[in-house]
């Protein structure tokens, strides 16, 4: 009992340089990381003293103590360094989750370019198939973009006027001036003109 009392009195919590270091690196702006983190230089007292002044508006530094092998602190301290270094692990995290999501946000982007790139040489093209077959990718995949309107006008236009232009050729082969009045008609209905 009395050694508990002694204790908390003193400096209950101590850690080697290295396992202060370890254990609260993550507190140390990254160039300061990098700079301490390196083993063939690793100076313990160094590094550590460099985290505690990194955070010297959040500590009672009377609280801490930085000894030749370790570090010395009172228990009021251990909640402000846990809380500091869990900050300092959310905002890692946060960053590598933000570059994670840019390097995905610019691989969709590049891979939207390609199609809206494939969809606009299709549409001067007029190529049916091509606008066909990037209509379905587009709703397979969920893909928005704005050409598709275009797009998808367009295949209607082409499909109305080669189904026109079948007809047409199946009136003049059977003679039949009532099938190539019909198809007329719908061609007129169609207002065949260039579109784009």
């Amino acid at each position: 009992m009395e050694a508990v009392r002694i204790r908390a009195i003193g400096y209950p919590h101590r850690k080697s340089h290295e396992q202060f270091f370890s254990a609260y690196k993550a507190i140390l702006p990254e160039k300061d990381r990098r700079i301490y983190n390196d083993l063939n230089s690793f100076s313990g007292e160094a590094a550590c003293v460099a985290i505690l002044e990194n955070l010297s508006s959040a500590l009672d530094l009377n609280d801490i103590k930085v000894g030749k092998t370790k570090v010395f602190y009172r228990s009021s301290q251990l909640s402000a360094l846990e809380k500091a270094r869990n900050q300092a692990i959310v905002a890692i995290i946060t960053h590598i989750q933000a570059n994670v999501r840019r390097f995905i946000a610019k691989k969709h982007y590049r891979v939207l370019k390609a199609y809206n790139q494939r969809c606009l040489e299709a549409l001067e093209q007029r190529n049916l198939t091509e606008l066909r077959k990037l209509l379905k990718t587009f709703q397979e995949k969920s893909i928005e973009l704005f050409i598709i309107k275009d797009a998808k006008i367009l295949v209607q236009y082409l499909e109305a006027q080669q189904r026109i232009a079948e007809q047409l050729q199946a009136a003049i082969r059977s003679r039949n001036i009532d099938k190539l009045e019909g198809a007329l008609s719908q061609a007129a209905k169609l207002k065949l003109k260039v579109m784009f």
